[in-house]
């Protein structure tokens, strides 16, 4: 795509030294990376200060005719726009090159459309995530994300898990990092499609995370262990389902003593944070409606 933008120079600006130099700079600021890059092209006007001081209305429509330097710049640059298109490709080689657009957009897409691969390319700042920073820049996120399958929650996830910390997450999303609350993140249940291995994602995440309050002595449970626990409380559910997830998280992060209580007494002594992320329910809970009995 070609973005064309403008800018109004005056006689004076246009005739100093600094100008090819700002006009490098500025051009310099939307680097081209690809054939997918949108590009700028610049369209030059120039200022008229006759246009800054108009008495009436009357005034204005007789000065407007006689100043539409940018409208005719625009349109000669379409013209030509047209004229090159026209001229330097023919039919066949403008399909080509379609076609090559089409197979870097397929590859772009294909690495961002399957959350359970191993690359997952970059965050897409989209809406949702943005309220999301903006509502927990400043404390502990707390907050359920909800969706249809292939809406993205899983990606969400790793990306969350990737970053280590909150901080780092919301960097990816542009906010500025210096006034943001900072968090480790810990995750305690991940889908069946996310490798658990010992240098993996997961496990990497849940050592920094770990590391913070108690001091690396205990293993780190697998999923196939959590899973198990899940499938025997479901056989035999708890009294209080609540009391199942504070042993089950804590045990996750080796301490003696059960309760989120204990845990969140040892993150004031060490003034550190956790948040603590969950994916695939659904697949522990196939059958949502036990928990309810």
């Amino acid at each position: 795509m070609t973005l064309l933008s403008r800018k109004l120079v005056t006689r004076l600006l246009r005739e100093s030294p600094y100008y090819p130099t700002a006009l490098k700079r500025l051009e310099e600021a939307y680097p081209a990376t690809d054939s997918l890059t949108q590009q700028v092209q610049w369209l030059e006007a120039d200022f008229n200060d006759s246009l800054m001081s108009i008495g009436s209305v009357e005034e204005a429509l007789r000065r407007l005719p006689q100043n539409n330097g940018l409208y005719a710049a625009a349109a000669e640059w379409t013209q030509t726009l047209s004229a090159e298109s026209t001229l330097e490709k023919t039919p066949e080689r403008a399909e080509q090159d379609r076609k090559a657009l089409a197979m870097k957009l397929q590859e772009v897409c294909t690495q961002a459309a399957f959350a359970d691969g191993s690359e997952l390319g970059h965050l897409l700042a989209i809406e949702p995530l943005l309220n999301l920073g903006k509502h927990f820049a400043l404390e502990v996120p707390s907050a359920l994300v909800v969706g249809a399958k292939g809406a993205g929650k899983t990606f969400t996830f790793r990306q969350l898990v990737q970053s280590l910390t909150w901080r780092n997450f919301l960097q990816k999303l542009g906010f500025t990092v210096e006034p943001v609350i900072d968090a480790a993140i810990f995750p305690v249940l991940w889908s069946n499609h996310i490798d658990d291995k010992p240098e993996g994602e997961i496990k990497t995440a849940q050592r920094n995370a770990r590391k913070k309050v108690v001091p690396p002595s205990e293993p780190l449970l697998l999923l196939s262990e959590i899973k198990r626990e899940i499938a025997d409380a479901l056989r035999t559910p708890p009294s209080h389902w609540d009391d199942f997830w504070d042993e089950l998280v804590t045990r996750q992060f080796g301490l003696k003593a059960r309760g989120l209580a204990a845990l969140n007494e040892l993150l004031r002594d060490r003034n550190q944070r956790i948040v603590l992320v969950f994916d695939g329910v659904e697949d522990a809970f196939q059958d949502s409606s036990c928990v309810f009995r």
